[in-house]
């Protein structure tokens, strides 16, 4: 016998009248909100869309039970395939989604998702996007421009239509973005801003770098100025690994002392005419002697290296006072050495691919004050091929050992590659680890004076060498 199923007489399937769409405004329709049972708790979402965008809209307890009359939590998130949907953590899109919805949760709050792909270029122009970053080199504002994309042309319009329907006057909006809370107060909202980090890792590194740089997004505690020690690893699954290869950046992965050397020489030529009693040599030395006391309260880099020059000029100038202080080249000399362009030691992107095809762990580790080197990774676009990224103020054995520590993959023996025997493959010793030093002519000279015997360590010549040892 079949069965016949029985509809109320409004809700009959055949009714041509039913239509649950709701009309917010002339060009504004939103659907009803509908129930969702999800892992975190019970969610209700509905859809807003005018002429120009569509919105979902998520609340997390019955709609009627949203208090307007208080300061709302609001994430509005613009949607990103990519990290949304493939899980890809190129960006930081979707830690930030559902660490926003944890909050929300818990505060009862708003998540408005505009469907406004790459920043409203679209889907289509952000994979160009995407592939022109990969292929030259470029962050993320680089590509958007060379392909004469808007670097960012979302518009909020809707998100301001649905908070006014949902009777919201008083946001507490849960970004980095500042553009974003000026929109809204320019909107006519009462708006605070409230700090979403998201989890920040070698393969996104250069994409939240540009952001924390160009786009002036409030990153900060994700690129500390100063700080000892400073680490991140990848969030894939990985290990366990053949081995791990801890990589120096400076001198090694990219070249960096020949912009000093470049600096010290124009130093000498500066005051050499007004030094008749001081050869070049000497003052050359003095240079590298008072380095070796900077170093002990700076560190090696770019503000302790500024630092010996000046000391240096009072030295000469103390003995022959009419030397012109060299005031364009000494202030100069933070922003040459920050902004340096990378040359990218020969054949590094071939072997740090091999390296990894192999089944090795990959960790960049480099010395220097935090935020330079922070433009050194991110210029030199290499983060993305390490599963970790570690800048330290002094290179020792312990942190050599937190390093380690950190690391907390399976990552067999681990191997330190460095170009100074000073600063990586004596404290790699100290540390028990196999240590291999990148003999880089370009180095600084003073960091390769050591008692250290051969014997203790291997050398290379080119970086080609290490896919050849049999270690």
């Amino acid at each position: 016998m079949n069965s016949v199923k029985s509809f109320p007489d409004d809700s009959q399937p055949n009714d041509n009248n039913y239509n649950p769409t709701i009309k917010v405004d002339e060009d504004t329709t939103k659907t009803p909100f509908v129930r969702h049972f999800t892992k975190t708790g019970v969610t209700f979402s509905c859809i807003y869309s005018d002429e120009k965008q569509i919105a979902l809209v998520a609340v997390f307890s019955k709609p009627e039970l949203l208090d307007t009359s208080r300061t709302i939590p609001v994430r509005l998130h613009s949607s990103c395939a990519n990290s949304d949907i493939l899980g890809s953590f190129d960006c930081d899109c979707r830690s930030q989604l559902l660490h926003s919805i944890d909050i929300l949760r818990e505060r009862n709050g708003v998540l408005i998702h505009l469907f406004q792909e790459g920043r409203e270029a679209g889907i289509f122009a952000k994979y160009l996007g995407m592939y022109t970053m990969q292929s030259k080199g470029l962050n993320t504002y680089g590509a958007y421009r060379k392909l004469a994309l808007d670097v960012d042309g979302r518009i909020y319009s809707l998100a301001f239509k649905i908070l006014r329907n949902l009777g919201i006057k008083r946001i507490s909006l849960l970004s980095n973005n500042p553009k974003k809370a000026v929109a809204f107060h320019e909107a006519g909202f009462s708006v605070t801003s409230e700090a979403l980090l998201g989890e920040i890792t070698p393969q996104n590194f250069r994409y939240l770098f540009s952001k924390f740089s160009e786009g002036q997004h409030k990153i900060s505690e994700l690129f500390p100025e100063g700080g000892d020690y400073y680490f991140c690893k990848t969030t894939s699954s990985v290990g366990p690994f053949r081995r791990t290869w801890i990589l120096d950046g400076d001198d090694m992965l990219w070249e960096d002392n020949i912009v000093y050397m470049k600096i010290v020489d124009d130093f000498v030529k500066h005051c050499l005419p007004y030094t008749p009693q001081t050869a070049e040599q000497q003052i050359r030395q003095m240079i590298d002697d008072t380095e070796e006391k900077t170093i002990q309260e700076y560190g090696l880099g770019a503000i302790g290296f500024r630092q010996s020059l000046e000391t240096v000029y009072e030295l000469l100038s103390a003995k022959n006072n009419v030397i012109p202080r060299p005031a364009e080249l000494l202030d100069s000399v933070v922003q040459i050495l920050k902004n340096q362009p990378e040359v990218l030691t020969a054949d590094v992107v071939t072997v740090l691919s091999e390296l990894e095809k192999r089944g090795d762990g990959l960790i960049l580790y480099t010395q220097g004050p935090p935020r330079i080197q922070f433009e050194k990774i991110a210029r030199s676009g290499l983060a993305e091929y390490f599963h970790a990224l570690c800048v330290v103020k002094f290179k020792d054995d312990s942190s050599l050992r937190r390093l380690q520590h950190d690391f907390n993959f399976n990552p067999g023996e681990f191997i330190l590659v460095g170009n100074s025997l000073r600063s990586d493959i004596e404290p790699a010793i100290k540390a028990g680890l196999k240590a291999i030093h990148f003999n880089n002519p370009n180095s600084w000279h003073i960091q390769n004076l050591s008692k250290l015997e051969k014997s203790q360590y291997l050398q290379i010549d080119s970086l080609t060498e290490l896919l050849e040892l049999s270690i």
